[in-house]
């Protein structure tokens, strides 16, 4: 679907998405809006007519009109405040992808979340790239955050190896959004490992919020 419409005439002005954990919300936090089959979500914007072709076993919704893709959208991203309301305790990352990665990424969340026993919900952009990544706590324990900080870090490591780079906001955090290029990626690599070989000092360290 991606391909189809980012490389396609016109294309369009905005690509969010939600992955599985994320989907499953949207489902709980929005009555008859997202279909039972589905178990990720694509959502196009075009300004003006478009003659998009959609594979018919792809289950897919048309809506036109100013009033109707508003209420969508309000719907869509509401996903944040669905998630705080189901789980009290997340830990949250952020990453910058190219989006041709998104598929290896989001496969390595699925691991590393069965590997620790945490569910991770995901959703982002496809045109800028930006991913969120939230890694919902089943409960309130500390090692519970510490798990779930690991694995954000780990998520840091890959997305560096798939030509992104996190991007983490807060306090004494900073964007390194410029670390995009490969040789910029691996000067930053080699600058850490010789510096900080044991991983004392992690200013790309994870926040957890309650």
């Amino acid at each position: 679907m991606y391909h189809g419409w980012r490389y396609g005439v016109p294309m369009p002005s905005a690509l969010p998405f939600w992955t599985g954990t994320a989907t499953n919300a949207l489902r709980q936090g929005n009555d008859n809006l997202i279909s039972e089959n589905a178990v990720g979500l694509l959502a196009c914007e075009w300004d003006g007519n478009i003659g998009a072709e959609v594979a018919p076993e792809l289950v897919h919704q048309r809506v036109e009109g100013i009033t109707p893709v508003n209420h969508m959208w309000q719907n869509l991203f509401r996903l944040p405040r669905t998630l705080s309301r189901l789980f009290a305790n997340k830990s949250c990352g952020r990453y910058r992808l190219p989006s041709e990665a998104m598929c290896d990424f989001d496969e390595r969340v699925n691991e590393l979340a069965r590997d620790r026993s945490l569910t991770v919900a995901v959703w982002g952009t496809l045109d800028i790239g930006h991913v969120n990544v939230w890694v919902l706590h089943p409960d309130d324990e500390a090692r519970t955050a510490r798990r779930a900080a690991e694995l954000l870090e780990r998520l840091a490591e890959d997305a560096l190896n798939l030509q992104g780079c996190p991007v983490l906001l807060g306090s004494g955090m900073s964007d390194v959004s410029l670390y995009r290029d490969a040789l910029t990626q691996s000067w930053e690599l080699a600058l850490v490992n010789k510096c900080d070989p044991t991983s004392c000092y992690k200013p790309l360290r994870a926040q957890t919020t309650a």
